[in-house]
């Protein structure tokens, strides 16, 4: 039997240590780990994929297909692939709430399925609003 987890994000997240730690915590956890993610070639998916591939964990890739079903092959993978159910999901984007679009159609579709989910959001580089007496970095 395996474990299903659900890693995915943003197509720019760049942080690949903070999806290693999270990979290698769910290993300690489940020795029978398998990680499922959307085989973006880059982002989250991608560096999901290459430290699985450090550590032997087996990976189930779900590309969108793009060519066939255009704008909507994004949303129709990420409803594909919570449907198929996972122990739980972990996202990582690059924005702060509500995410970019995908991060967060993925994220609701876990949560339409009962799928625990957490996301991190990369560190801001800068504040979110400035105006009179807050200073500008």
């Amino acid at each position: 039997m395996t474990t299903r987890f659900i890693i995915f994000g943003s197509r720019n997240w760049t942080d690949k240590h903070a999806i290693d730690r999270r990979i290698l915590c769910l290993l300690e956890l489940y020795p029978d780990l398998l990680i499922v993610h959307g085989d973006c070639p880059t982002g989250a998916d991608a560096i999901a994929q290459e430290v699985c591939e450090l550590l032997k964990i087996p990976t189930e890739r779900h590309p969108a297909d793009w060519a066939h079903y255009g704008r909507a092959a994004g949303p129709r993978r990420n409803a594909q692939v919570a449907e198929l159910g996972a122990a739980g999901a972990f996202g990582f984007s690059s924005q702060p709430r509500p995410y970019t679009p995908g991060t967060r159609n993925m994220h609701e579709n876990c949560f339409k399925r009962g799928i625990s989910t957490l996301v991190t959001e990369a560190p801001r580089t800068r504040p979110v609003h400035t105006g009179p007496g807050i200073p500008r970095p």
